[in-house]
């Protein structure tokens, strides 16, 4: 399969799944890796027995990960775990490569003993708290409800949003639900160089560098929110940021991940904060664009 394709075979006879993917050409590492559903739900081994009628779906294995998640803290039943960019929380239709299955392979658990209280999306890089117990999912969950969990956010737009700083208010819709949504900003600093937007023919446009933190917790909150205000993040594709800059001398810079990362988590009641790393591709980002060096 290439990388980005997906096998979807309708069975015309009962067969072992194994059987499928030999026929279909996808092997039965796909089944190992978890990138194999029937009827929507994860093969677990090619010994599966597969009815006629069953949909069988076979997704694309993902690009390896170039660092895979390292625990940074942890306390009781809860873990705080820095994710890398390019790996997903849980696992995704493209295997079970995750942040979710790093950590519990550190810690010696199951899988399913771990649960992550919040999600990045692949191409944001940060800490994620993760529940490994009963008591710690409790914990987390409670935290939540409460308002006790508070999460800040690093992120580089493509361009300045109207006003320093201030409180983006505007509903998320999600699943056909429209929910409620607020997230403060504030402009730490503005790129001294002008940039382009390869291809979007922007002319004297200038970066900026911005400290966001979600007061709710809604799907791509942070960058649609950037996106409403004039301000797409820097690698958003889905969202209008651009992947690629034009520096003012002439260059082409390739962006490949969303310039978004979950600096801080805190749970407020235990008086618990943790702080990820800044990757090094979004310290050589800001430095390109002229801004200063990124604590």
């Amino acid at each position: 399969m290439s990388p980005s394709s997906r096998v979807r075979w309708v069975a015309t006879e009962s067969a072992p799944l194994g059987a499928i993917m030999s026929a279909l050409d996808a092997g039965e590492q796909a089944i190992e890796q978890g990138r194999v559903f029937v009827n929507g739900a994860r093969a677990s081994a090619g010994t599966d027995a597969v009815s006629v009628g069953d949909v069988v779906e076979a997704f694309a294995e993902r690009a390896a990960a170039s660092s895979r998640a390292t625990i940074l803290e942890q306390r009781g039943g809860i873990v705080a775990a820095f994710k890398p960019a390019a790996l997903p929380t849980v696992p995704d239709h493209r295997g079970t490569a995750s942040l979710l299955h790093d950590v519990a392979a550190t810690l010696s658990l199951p899988p399913e003993r771990v649960h992550a209280a919040s999600r990045l999306d692949v191409g944001v890089s940060g800490v994620v708290l993760l529940g490994v117990d009963a008591a710690g999912n409790s914990s987390l969950s409670q935290a939540r409800e409460a308002g006790h969990l508070r999460r800040r956010y690093l992120a580089i737009a493509s361009r300045s949003p109207g006003d320093s700083k201030g409180c983006w208010r505007g509903a998320i819709e999600r699943a056909g639900k429209s929910r409620d949504a607020e997230t403060l900003f504030d402009v730490r600093e503005v790129s001294p160089r002008t940039v382009g937007a390869a291809g979007r023919g922007d002319t004297d446009v200038r970066a900026a560098l911005l400290d966001l933190e979600p007061r709710t917790g809604r799907t791509h909150q942070l960058r649609i929110h950037a996106a409403r205000a004039g301000a797409p993040l820097l690698g958003d594709r889905a969202h209008g940021g651009p992947t690629r800059l034009v520096l003012d001398s002439g260059a082409i810079h390739e962006i490949d991940r969303i310039a978004l990362h979950a600096a801080s988590v805190e749970l407020t009641h235990m008086s618990w904060r943790v702080d990820a790393p800044i990757p090094a591709e979004l310290r050589s980002l800001w430095r390109i664009l002229g801004g200063a060096e990124l604590a």
